[in-house]
């Protein structure tokens, strides 16, 4: 793992987004992040990353609050765990039962392959993304996916990071635009949806190892490979003109 590049990738991530006029801020409460995004009209989080349902020990959740002006306008929470040699799958099964179920059964059955035999020890979970209706260009949502995800293998270098996405924002090429490398349909079936929870949804994820290679190619060409980077590369250009220091197009 090339520490100094996720921390490169990291940087240029955070300056596309400041290039916009946002600020990256972390929270280590992630009751506090759900109270501040709440407060924005988030509706309320999922119970796996919801402080409501779940205790966090310390370390282990981070969110990460988008300011403009000293404004909050969006964010993304992570929390990390670990499987030991238990499957996502199985630990869909069992979490789920407390989290959503009524019963004795699961409310999830038939995980996809990845999740049944694949994703197992240290991951970290992705969600509660949310931006107000003026940052929703695109943009400042892919730069921040890629940039969390680089955040948290320097700070737990987890085996996984997965998250969920509707299959119509998939469609829409969210999940590529995000950075993630396996974008599989159908990752689970429900008995009965819950509210914003589909049979439909695609499970997202990248281990350790793709994430570093992201951050290996994204940063011998950031212009190219990081969303809205080539908005500071214009506007240095600018600063370095307006100083007669530049004589490029």
């Amino acid at each position: 793992m090339s520490t100094h590049e996720l921390v490169e990738m990291s940087g240029y991530c955070l300056a596309a987004i400041r290039a916009r006029g946002l600020r990256v801020h972390r929270v280590e409460r992630l009751r506090e992040f759900e109270e501040r995004m709440r407060a924005l009209g988030m509706p309320d989080p999922h119970p796996m990353l919801s402080a409501r349902w779940n205790d966090f020990p310390g370390g282990q959740a981070a969110g990460l609050v988008l300011t403009r002006g000293g404004q909050d306008v969006g964010g993304v929470a992570a929390h990390y765990y670990d499987l030991g040699r238990q499957s996502l799958g199985d630990y869909w099964e069992e979490s789920y039962r407390r989290l959503y179920g009524k019963g004795d059964a699961s409310p999830v059955y038939e995980p996809a392959p990845l999740a049944e035999t694949t994703i197992t020890g240290k991951v970290v979970y992705l969600g509660q993304l949310f931006l107000t209706k003026a940052e929703r260009d695109g943009v400042v949502s892919a730069a921040l996916l890629r940039y969390i995800q680089a955040f948290c293998v320097i700070e737990w270098t987890p085996n996984w990071l997965y998250g969920f996405i509707r299959a119509e924002d998939v469609e829409r090429g969210k999940a590529a635009q995000f950075g993630f490398t396996y974008q599989v349909p159908f990752a689970q079936l429900w008995r009965k949806e819950p509210e914003t929870r589909f049979s439909t949804e695609y499970l997202v994820a990248n281990d350790r190892r793709h994430v570093c290679h992201m951050a290996s190619r994204l940063v011998r060409d950031p212009v190219a490979y990081v969303p809205g980077y080539a908005t500071v590369v214009g506007e240095q250009k600018d600063i370095m003109k307006s100083f007669g220091g530049f004589d490029g197009p």
